[in-house]
């Protein structure tokens, strides 16, 4: 309908009635405003403020796109370095390396402002590359002849779920296009979207279940995180400033510098609060509750059937290394089958590992992870440091350890002192084992498990020995390092009174540590006597207390149990210690058996670290 020219349009209907009719938004009477708003909404040279594929975030500057790639990036290290700094083998290591390298270049080449398909191509092209070079072997460019041959196969695999089967390098495929698909798409989302969120989250989670369920010490990693999560969410912040103000100009430096300086220092404050304050010591995750509700439960149906009491804990077993977390106490028989025989120039005490918490029934192993330590990268700088201050060659010790039988490992490197260095870890078919296994500290060490038939005979340490000079240690006052004080002064919530009133006694006289752990030393060793015939404590009632004030005599396990409780009830971290004694010389060695195992009791001292005190009598 063309209203053109209609006289009627806007002025009195005819018929005279008086009534108008409004001329629709944008029209005059004449009709020129319409033809005015038809041409300009069909002009071909007006075109939409916002590109379809990139959104505002086209219109920031490249510097900005690149500080916000930076922030990326730096994101993505922190992903790769736990791993690259805790796995030994070479060639993950190289992997993890190239990966980090992808990821920078990804990230460059995405902030520049190119057409989609050259931006897509190129990315494909780089990821491309990145799986050649990872899995070339340096057997040329033919190896991918042979990989196209095996293509069929490794699709039947895939597309019928057994992954597992996949060809070496189609696995590498799939890590190297998910890798790279994950980069780009982030860097997508964060520029040209503004959302962090999800990212930044799932970094978080990701380093936190690393250093809680797998044991990796991601501190450092989980610190740069935070300060990295809100500096990028300051730079989408002045993406979102822009689309809601429609600025064309914006202090992009300034802005991106003082968030980066905030998130700095608002990190640095929260790490600062939680060392001066520190963490509440908390009891590590155990399923001895659990097993111990079983116990009972079995104890009961025993008893309604047979009508005779039976108490399984109560059994005795037989003098050995425990690896257990039972209720302390048992009875015990003496063993005598030998463990290992050692080849060393004195004898020494035989260090399995040391527990730290105690819940007033038993010693409980804290959640450690193990993971693998290359025997290359032995000894540390600071150990090496270390026995090199050790002129003298007092505290440095040789040991050769040749197994009574051969095992598959998972049992503690046993040597004395603190291990510097592990020289071979020898198997039973003539091979050796490049690698063992430790905590994040790298303070305790165990065996690894063999694979196939293979196991493990002899393995060669060299220690550093504990300083034993009491007037350097009676000299030593410095306060205790919060990673110190807190898991190792840890006591039950339920312990008697009369406890830490006894150990207040005991130290009162002590001017220093080492004499106020000598006092408490003396006292058990003169006072308890030594036996194997024990028993369990009554429930609700703590081992140690019931050994100090109600059972009066024991054996080692008693004795340093007792000890470690005392010195943390008078301040003074302590911790209980297992191994075996120094055993038996025997032609120019020493014979170590089941009638060796022991516990004793590690004092921390400032400047010196631990040293160990035997309160056991005999």
């Amino acid at each position: 309908m063309n209203f053109r020219g209609n006289p009627h349009w806007g002025s009195p209907l005819q018929g005279g009635t008086g009534i108008t009719t409004p001329s629709p938004p944008g029209f005059s009477g004449d009709g020129q405003s319409l033809r005015a708003v038809s041409a300009s909404a069909y002009r071909p040279d007006i075109q939409p403020t916002e590109n379809s594929q990139t959104g505002n975030g086209d219109s920031n500057p490249l510097y900005y796109r690149l500080l916000f790639s930076l922030a990326i990036m730096s994101m993505f290290i922190s992903w790769l370095m736990p791993l690259h700094q805790y796995v030994p083998a070479a060639d993950t290591v190289e992997l993890l390396e190239l990966l980090m390298l992808a990821a920078g270049v990804l990230l460059l080449w995405g902030s520049f402002r190119v057409p989609a398909v050259l931006q897509f191509s190129v990315q494909f092209v780089l990821i491309a590359l990145t799986w050649y070079i990872a899995c070339d072997r340096n057997e040329g460019p033919h190896w991918l002849g042979a990989y196209a041959a095996g293509i069929p196969g490794d699709a039947a695999r895939l597309f019928t779920g057994r992954v597992s089967e996949l060809s070496e390098d189609s696995r590498l495929l799939i890590l190297v296009l998910g890798w790279g698909l994950l980069v780009a798409s982030v860097q997508q989302l964060a520029l040209y979207r503004g959302t962090t969120t999800l990212f930044t989250a799932v970094t978080a989670g990701y380093l936190i279940v690393l250093d809680i369920i797998f044991g990796i010490n991601t501190t450092g990693c989980i610190i740069a995180a935070a300060v990295l999560t809100l500096w990028m969410r300051g730079l989408a912040g002045l993406q979102q400033l822009k689309e809601q103000t429609d600025q064309s100009r914006l202090p992009y430096y300034r802005w991106a510098g003082f968030t980066l300086l905030a998130a700095i220092l608002l990190t640095v404050a929260a790490w600062t609060g939680s060392r001066l304050y520190g963490p509440r010591p908390a009891a590590p995750v155990t399923l001895q509750p659990v097993m111990e509700q079983l116990r009972h439960w079995a104890e009961s149906g025993v008893s309604s059937r047979t009508g005779k009491e039976v108490s399984f804990a109560g059994t005795a077993g037989t003098t050995g290394y425990g690896t257990g977390e039972g209720e302390l106490g048992a009875p015990l028989t003496p063993g005598t089958a030998p463990v290992f025989t050692a080849a060393v120039s004195r004898p020494v005490y035989w260090r399995g590992e040391s527990l730290a918490y105690y819940d007033g029934r038993r010693w409980i192993r804290e959640g450690i992870m193990y993971e693998p330590l290359n025997l290359t990268v032995l000894p540390s700088d600071e150990m090496t440091a270390a026995l090199a201050a050790d002129s003298s060659g007092r505290r440095t010790l040789a040991q050769r350890i040749e197994l009574a039988a051969p095992v598959s490992g998972g049992q503690p490197l046993f040597s004395a002192g603190t291990v510097a260095d592990v020289g071979k870890v020898e198997l039973t078919d003539g091979t050796r084992l490049g690698y063992v296994l430790t905590n994040p500290e790298k303070d305790r060490f165990r065996l690894p498990v063999t694979a196939g038939s293979a196991a493990i005979t002899a393995y060669e340490v060299q220690s550093l020995l504990p300083e034993s000079d009491p007037a350097l240690l009676r000299g030593l006052n410095d306060q205790d390092p919060q990673d110190i004080a807190g898991p190792y002064l840890q006591l039950p919530a339920n312990l008697p009174g009369r406890v830490a009133a006894l150990a207040a006694e005991l130290t009162s006289g002590a001017e220093n540590r080492y004499d106020a752990a000598a006092a408490v030393r003396s006292y058990l060793s003169s006072r308890y006597p030594y036996t194997l015939d024990t028993r369990i404590p009554p429930e609700e009632a703590d081992f140690v207390d019931d050994f100090l004030f109600t059972a009066k005599q024991g054996y080692c396990v008693h004795f340093a149990s007792a000890m470690t409780v005392l010195l943390r009830s008078s301040g003074i971290p302590a911790r209980y210690v297992q191994g075996y004694g120094p055993g038996t010389p025997e032609r120019g060695r020493y014979l170590i058996t089941q009638a060796d195992a022991h516990a004793w009791v590690e004092v921390y001292f400032p400047g010196a670290g631990w040293v160990p005190f035997d309160p056991t009598p005999g």
